[in-house]
């Protein structure tokens, strides 16, 4: 399951990254992301949560605390990151983990969707004109 898993969300972030609605490391793009990815996973049947919270990152002795971040959650604890190259180098294009306190959930699923449409300044119609609707046919379309 894990295969596929890295697999839809790697087409989520190709996708995102062919739009040009974005920096070239993905900057800002994941809210529209980790939603997408969830929603995929959850058609294809695979239990998957869109996450809004902070991340902590540590590389070589520096630790960055509260960045407020979107990922997937799988049932099983494990995190879906596409957008992670915004981190610097020290992450990969599609990051996949355990869940451990360097992730800190402070909303999911619907509330964590209002908190971000609301919050972040995003409307349906920024959305739109973002990509997307258009990222996630495209991503369906690969399978």
């Amino acid at each position: 399951m894990l295969d596929r898993v890295v697999e839809i969300a790697g087409a989520v972030r190709e996708a995102l990254a062919s739009s040009n609605s974005w920096e070239p490391d993905l900057a800002g793009a994941c809210a529209v992301a980790a939603f997408t990815v969830a929603r995929l996973l959850r058609r294809r049947g695979i239990p998957a949560t869109f996450v809004l919270g902070d991340f902590t990152l540590v590389e070589e002795g520096c630790t960055t605390y509260g960045l407020l971040h979107c990922w997937t959650e799988l049932d099983d604890g494990t995190v879906v990151v596409v957008t992670a190259t915004q981190f610097g180098e020290v992450m990969p294009e599609v990051h996949v983990a355990q869940r451990d306190d360097r992730y800190r959930a402070a909303k999911r699923g619907r509330d964590a969707a209002v908190e971000v449409w609301a919050e972040w300044g995003h409307t349906r119609a920024e959305i739109e004109t973002r990509g997307a609707p258009r990222i996630y046919a495209s991503s369906c379309n690969a399978w």
